[in-house]
């Protein structure tokens, strides 16, 4: 008991599905233009509420570096530290080493 479809398309159907407006560039830009503004709308919104509500009260470090670039200085001494740090833990590591090498039995 096999179906055998056919896949017919009815095309006079399918023309009368698509009574659309047709797409030109100036309803396109005009489209580009509502949408950008209600994504800026949106945005200014977001922020305005996000004040509103409380708990953080300032901006996040990404948010300040985009309004004030001027307010990050490279820290040149993080880097030395870094280097501190590693130098000390290699340090340690030797000084174990040698420790567990001088308990160790000979042969």
């Amino acid at each position: 008991m096999h179906r055998r479809y056919s896949y017919q398309p009815d095309v006079p159907q399918r023309a009368n599905l698509t009574k659309s407006t047709p797409l030109t560039l100036e309803l396109f830009l005009e489209f580009k233009a509502r949408k950008k503004a209600k994504r800026e709308a949106d945005a200014l919104e977001k922020r305005t509420k996000k004040g509103a509500e409380g708990g953080r009260s300032g901006m996040s470090g990404r948010e300040m570096f985009v309004f004030n670039p001027d307010l990050f200085v490279d820290d040149d001494s993080a880097m030395e530290s870094d280097d501190l740090k590693i130098q000390e833990q290699q340090e340690v590591r030797s000084y174990a080493r040698s420790l567990v090498l001088e308990h160790l039995p000979t042969a």
